[in-house]
């Protein structure tokens, strides 16, 4: 259905980014389940052209951070891809630029942050990153 809701959003319709977001979310949960890399290949490709689509300026810009960030996160669980956890971080930051202390919904980016930091942790046993990932669980 996302798929299908897609070709009815071309390239400059209003409700491209949206459905980008959509399509590429349902194809990271699928990846999570059946663990097909063809899945998350496409999840990131789809929230990357989704977020050319929100410049810094747009109110569904955080949205689109996180989710390509999470996808990111997802690829580098599963495929060791460190490449891929660094650039979740940098993502989940920025996102967190756009939603200042207080927001209703930054407990997003803080969580997705925090997981990140801690696999970061875990592969660089470096102090620092599960000390800010306890910091923003806090």
């Amino acid at each position: 259905m996302h798929e299908e809701a897609l070709r009815l959003c071309p390239v400059g319709h209003k409700s491209r980014g949206p459905s980008l977001n959509n399509l590429g979310a349902a194809f990271c949960t699928r990846f999570k389940r059946w663990c097909d890399v063809n899945d998350i290949m496409r999840a990131i490709s789809l929230e990357r052209e989704a977020l050319m689509l929100r410049p810094p300026r747009n109110p569904y810009r955080f949205n689109t951070l996180n989710l390509l960030a999470f996808a990111l996160q997802a690829r580098y669980v599963n495929l060791d891809t460190s490449v891929d956890l660094n650039e979740a971080i940098a993502l989940f930051r920025d996102s967190l630029r756009l939603r200042p202390h207080g927001h209703p919904r930054r407990h997003i980016g803080l969580f997705g942050l925090s997981s990140a930091l801690c696999s970061h942790f875990a592969q660089t046993w470096k102090n620092e990153h599960i000390e800010e990932a306890v910091r923003l669980c806090e």
